[in-house]
């Protein structure tokens, strides 16, 4: 595949009825990813099983990881990303759903903006019974949930800006808090 090669970091833990609708947005991106690296933090739900036959069906690499010992979810994520290969790599929740488009379209901002090493994006939060909320996460803001620190998430990563802003235990560092830029500048003040 042309352009950057682009991986997709996500951790588990008993995913459960959400792990199935999340993989499935990963096989219809109009841009498919490259890799996926999964940690499982000690699921015992059938997380593992649903995960490994998704991995003899998908046309790109999938990479499970089962952790020794529970590392909750931050240090799992960076087990998750310092494992990843690509030259993009997302992050995802277990229990979200990707529009078709959100890997080309995170491209496309790293194509049009050379200097962006991070990108975010909206969601549209939805309850386990997919009923929408009237407000996205962005229009809802801190009152959906608590802080702009909660809902603010990374959406793309350039590698290179990852393996600078994590400690040498692989968690990420929390650079995100108070920020609800669309884009982050590689060379961002403090880091």
């Amino acid at each position: 595949m042309s352009g950057p090669r682009v991986s997709i970091a996500m951790t588990t833990f008993n995913a459960g009825p959400f792990l199935a609708d999340q993989l499935q947005s990963f096989a219809v991106q109009s841009r498919p990813p490259d890799q996926l690296v999964v940690c499982d933090d000690g699921s015992t739900d059938g997380t593992l099983d649903a995960l490994e036959d998704y991995a003899r069906r998908t046309p790109f690499e999938v990479r499970i990881e089962r952790n020794p010992e529970r590392l909750e979810t931050t240090p799992n994520f960076g087990r998750a990303v310092s494992l990843s290969d690509g030259d993009v790599v997302f992050l995802a929740d277990q229990d979200d759903i990707w529009m078709p488009d959100k890997i080309a379209t995170v491209l496309g901002v790293f194509r049009d903006h050379p200097q962006a090493g991070v990108t975010f994006s909206n969601g549209d939060p939805v309850t386990a019974e997919d009923v929408a909320f009237s407000l996205s996460v962005w229009n809802a803001g801190p009152n959906f949930g608590g802080s702009w620190d909660s809902i603010v998430a990374v959406t793309g990563v350039g590698r290179e800006i990852v393996m600078e802003l994590a400690y040498p235990d692989n968690t990420i560092l929390p650079v995100l808090s108070g920020s609800i830029s669309g884009i982050m500048p590689k060379d961002f003040a403090g880091m």
